[in-house]
């Protein structure tokens, strides 16, 4: 049987949606650097009635202090970006030579960033993760050919760490906020050509010569007569130029 869930979009497609618009980057861009203004803190769960005792305190400059080991704060952006692009952002966590926290160790030492584009979920209908599966074609080829394939890396679910943008449905994968601009950026795509194709068809200099007065319609034959006499006084008339009915103006 196929096993885990296909993601709802190829990831590549939306990585090149992404780079192809500069509008889209920049909005994303100012999100993650508004994100990281803020900044973030580390909460016990403790209820709200309870003070923090000093061991308490004492784990939370630790956890400070491990953060700024491993460098999470650089991390934020890139989570934000990854969430808005993707829907999803992937980390494989680096242990120690100790593998655990200990009073010589941290236990994590890093936090390896992975492309959303290479990794596929192998979860279970009840929500239970396998396994994660590290592939270069992983949201292009079906499931079992992720699974199955000797270029797959698989990672246990403790060691991945996976946030999920907008998880009310609890999927398997988060929902893009890309994604539903697709159509707008396709939209826009189209007009840019469209606009390139009548510049280029349409935008030829030319002149505009307005023969006679509002009220007084000249009939076609008179028109073309007079053009004809221009060219007669060898005056330069080309023949994209236009004549049009209305005061005796010419305009370049």
């Amino acid at each position: 049987d196929e096993r885990g869930e296909p993601k709802d979009i190829n990831y590549s497609e939306l990585y090149n949606y992404y780079r192809a618009d500069g509008n889209i980057q920049e909005l994303f861009s100012t999100r993650g650097d508004l994100t990281v203004a803020y900044g973030y803190d580390f909460e016990l769960p403790k209820p709200l009635d309870q003070e923090l005792q000093e061991a308490d305190k004492t784990v939370l400059e630790l956890m400070d202090l491990w953060r700024d080991w491993v460098g999470l704060d650089e991390f934020v952006k890139q989570i934000v970006v990854s969430l808005f692009v993707y829907g999803d952002f992937f980390a494989e966590k680096v242990y120690d030579a100790n593998g655990e926290l200990s009073v010589d160790s941290w236990g994590i030492k890093k936090l390896k960033i992975l492309d959303p584009r290479t990794i596929f979920v192998d979860r279970r209908a009840d929500g239970t993760i396998n396994k994660y599966y590290q592939h270069p074609k992983a949201d292009q080829i079906q499931p079992r050919s992720v699974i199955n394939s000797n270029k797959s890396i698989p990672l246990p679910p403790e060691q991945v760490v996976h946030i999920k943008m907008d998880d009310f449905m609890n999927k398997t994968y988060g929902q893009s906020r890309l994604f539903a601009q697709l159509d707008n950026i396709d939209m826009k795509v189209e007009v840019k050509v469209n606009a390139v194709t009548i510049a280029q068809q349409r935008a030829s200099p030319f002149l505009v010569w307005s023969i006679g007065a509002p009220d007084k319609i000249f009939p076609p034959t008179l028109i073309e007569e007079i053009r004809q006499n221009l060219e007669g006084q060898l005056i330069n008339v080309n023949d994209s130029d236009v004549f049009v009915p209305g005061f005796i103006t010419v305009n370049a």
